[in-house]
């Protein structure tokens, strides 16, 4: 209780990403496949950002399902879920988008899902006072949650630049993190997509209101790659851009990366 006493009184981080470099590699790239978007990468090791578009990464949009980073984040800081594994979320009988959401899950099985219920379950048992104080705490985007607490980062007012998303995730997962140790690699741990012998790649995808995003980071040799896109998509069918275009070109920017 006092860890969190503590870190609810620390002053707010201010954004401190350097300047973004636009990299005519990551253009070419949203040039091939007609996409609009931007791309921010920062290098952590170098303290250096490169991507594409600056103007667009600094515009805010509603974050949607990449929200469940901060969501997760604050359950396990106040204890409203005690580990990843936790069964927590149960099925009461509504219909959803999905039918998997109709099954009871842990925080790793939500996330894996994107189980929305499940995180508004959430989002409801940590109440709006504590969410907005921890959400003034991150500094995430423009920090409004308005009154209603299960849905602020579905529908607005809660907004984020893919700029200032790069900016909370190297913050959350760093050793001046706001987060514990334990609780940091609690996220990681249920963040990670795919690894093999040199690398991680961790991430969460979102879709709200046909703005496409994949935020994430690279683990490679030591050294982190914090990412976001945000991308313009209309269509179910092409969801799969959002990582599949990351992909490609994070092979271009992160030397042996693949």
């Amino acid at each position: 209780m006092l860890y969190i006493i503590l870190l609810l009184l620390t002053p707010i981080s201010l954004f401190s990403l350097p300047n973004l470099q636009e990299d005519p590699q990551i253009k070419a790239i949203f040039d091939k496949h007609n996409i609009n978007g931007t791309f921010v990468l920062y290098n952590v090791s170098e303290n250096m950002t490169i991507g594409y578009n600056n103007k667009r990464a600094q515009e805010q949009f509603i974050p949607g399902s990449i929200f469940k980073i901060p969501n997760s984040a604050i359950a396990l800081s106040e204890r409203i879920i005690t580990n990843v594994d936790t069964v927590f979320y149960q099925h009461r009988g509504e219909k959803f988008f999905l039918p998997v959401w109709t099954n009871s899950m842990s925080l790793r099985d939500a996330m894996k899902h994107s189980n929305v219920p499940a995180f508004q379950q959430i989002a409801k048992t940590i109440e709006l006072r504590k969410m907005q104080e921890y959400l003034n705490k991150f500094n995430y985007g423009n920090k409004k949650i308005g009154d209603t607490v299960d849905k602020f980062w579905l529908e607005g007012p809660l907004k984020i630049s893919a700029l200032e998303q790069v900016d909370f995730l190297q913050k959350l997962f760093s050793l001046e993190s706001y987060m514990s140790l334990s609780i940091q690699e609690q996220l990681k741990d249920i963040l990670l997509l795919e690894e093999n012998n040199d690398w991680k790649l961790y991430g969460k995808t979102g879709w709200p209101s046909k703005v496409g995003w994949f935020v994430g980071w690279i683990e490679k040799d030591n050294k982190s790659y914090f990412f976001a896109l945000n991308m313009d998509l209309e269509n179910f069918e092409d969801l799969h851009l959002r990582q599949e275009i990351t992909e490609e070109i994070l092979v271009e920017v992160v030397k042996d990366y693949r």
